[in-house]
């Protein structure tokens, strides 16, 4: 599921500028996450209202009736065909088709080899870094597109490493020929 940054704006904007939402929780005295002392939360609703004051002229957000949006500039035109290339481009099924064909392949040729084909043991150890880390997040907390962030050059670099493993392989292939001639 792809969040729309600009959505999620709008609702923020919302919440906090409209509904009122966080000045209410600091007038019911119940937030406690600021300090002990009740001054403080007073303090920080009078600031806090001033600069929601400041935000509520902006000229940017169009507000009817329960719904909030943001206008269209130039600029959030630009973003949003940026997003759509970059979906289409990187957030495609296509790349995770060419890492779980490299990885397989890798994982093949390493167990074949003995831990002796070193192209195919550095792709493996690249590709289990990958499932490791998912795994590792899956069994903590619900697996969001965010967290494989760190770890994603993975699945972009499977492209260029199955390249080199079929190439390799070409040329272990012709070594057996030549070799066993």
């Amino acid at each position: 599921m792809t969040m729309s940054y600009f959505d999620e704006l709008s609702k923020i904007y919302k919440r906090t500028v409209i509904e009122k939402k966080y000045i209410a929780e600091l007038e019911s005295g119940k937030w406690k996450q600021i300090s002990s002392d009740k001054s403080d939360n007073d303090e920080v609703k009078v600031f806090y209202q001033s600069v929601m004051n400041e935000r509520s002229n902006s000229d940017n957000y169009i507000i009817s009736n329960d719904s909030v949006g943001l206008k269209e500039t130039f600029a959030k035109k630009i973003y949003e065909y940026y997003e759509i290339f970059c979906d289409f481009v990187f957030r495609n099924v296509l790349w995770l088709v060419i890492f779980l064909m490299t990885f397989i392949l890798s994982t093949y040729r390493t167990l074949k080899s003995g831990l002796k084909d070193k192209d195919a043991f550095i792709v493996f150890l690249i590709g289990i870094m990958f499932v490791s880390k998912a795994l590792l997040v899956s069994s903590v907390e619900s697996s969001l597109v965010r967290y494989s962030y760190t770890v994603e050059f993975a699945i972009f670099l499977s492209l260029p490493f199955l390249i080199v493993l079929l190439k390799s392989k070409k040329v272990l292939f012709q070594k057996n020929i030549n070799h066993n001639k």
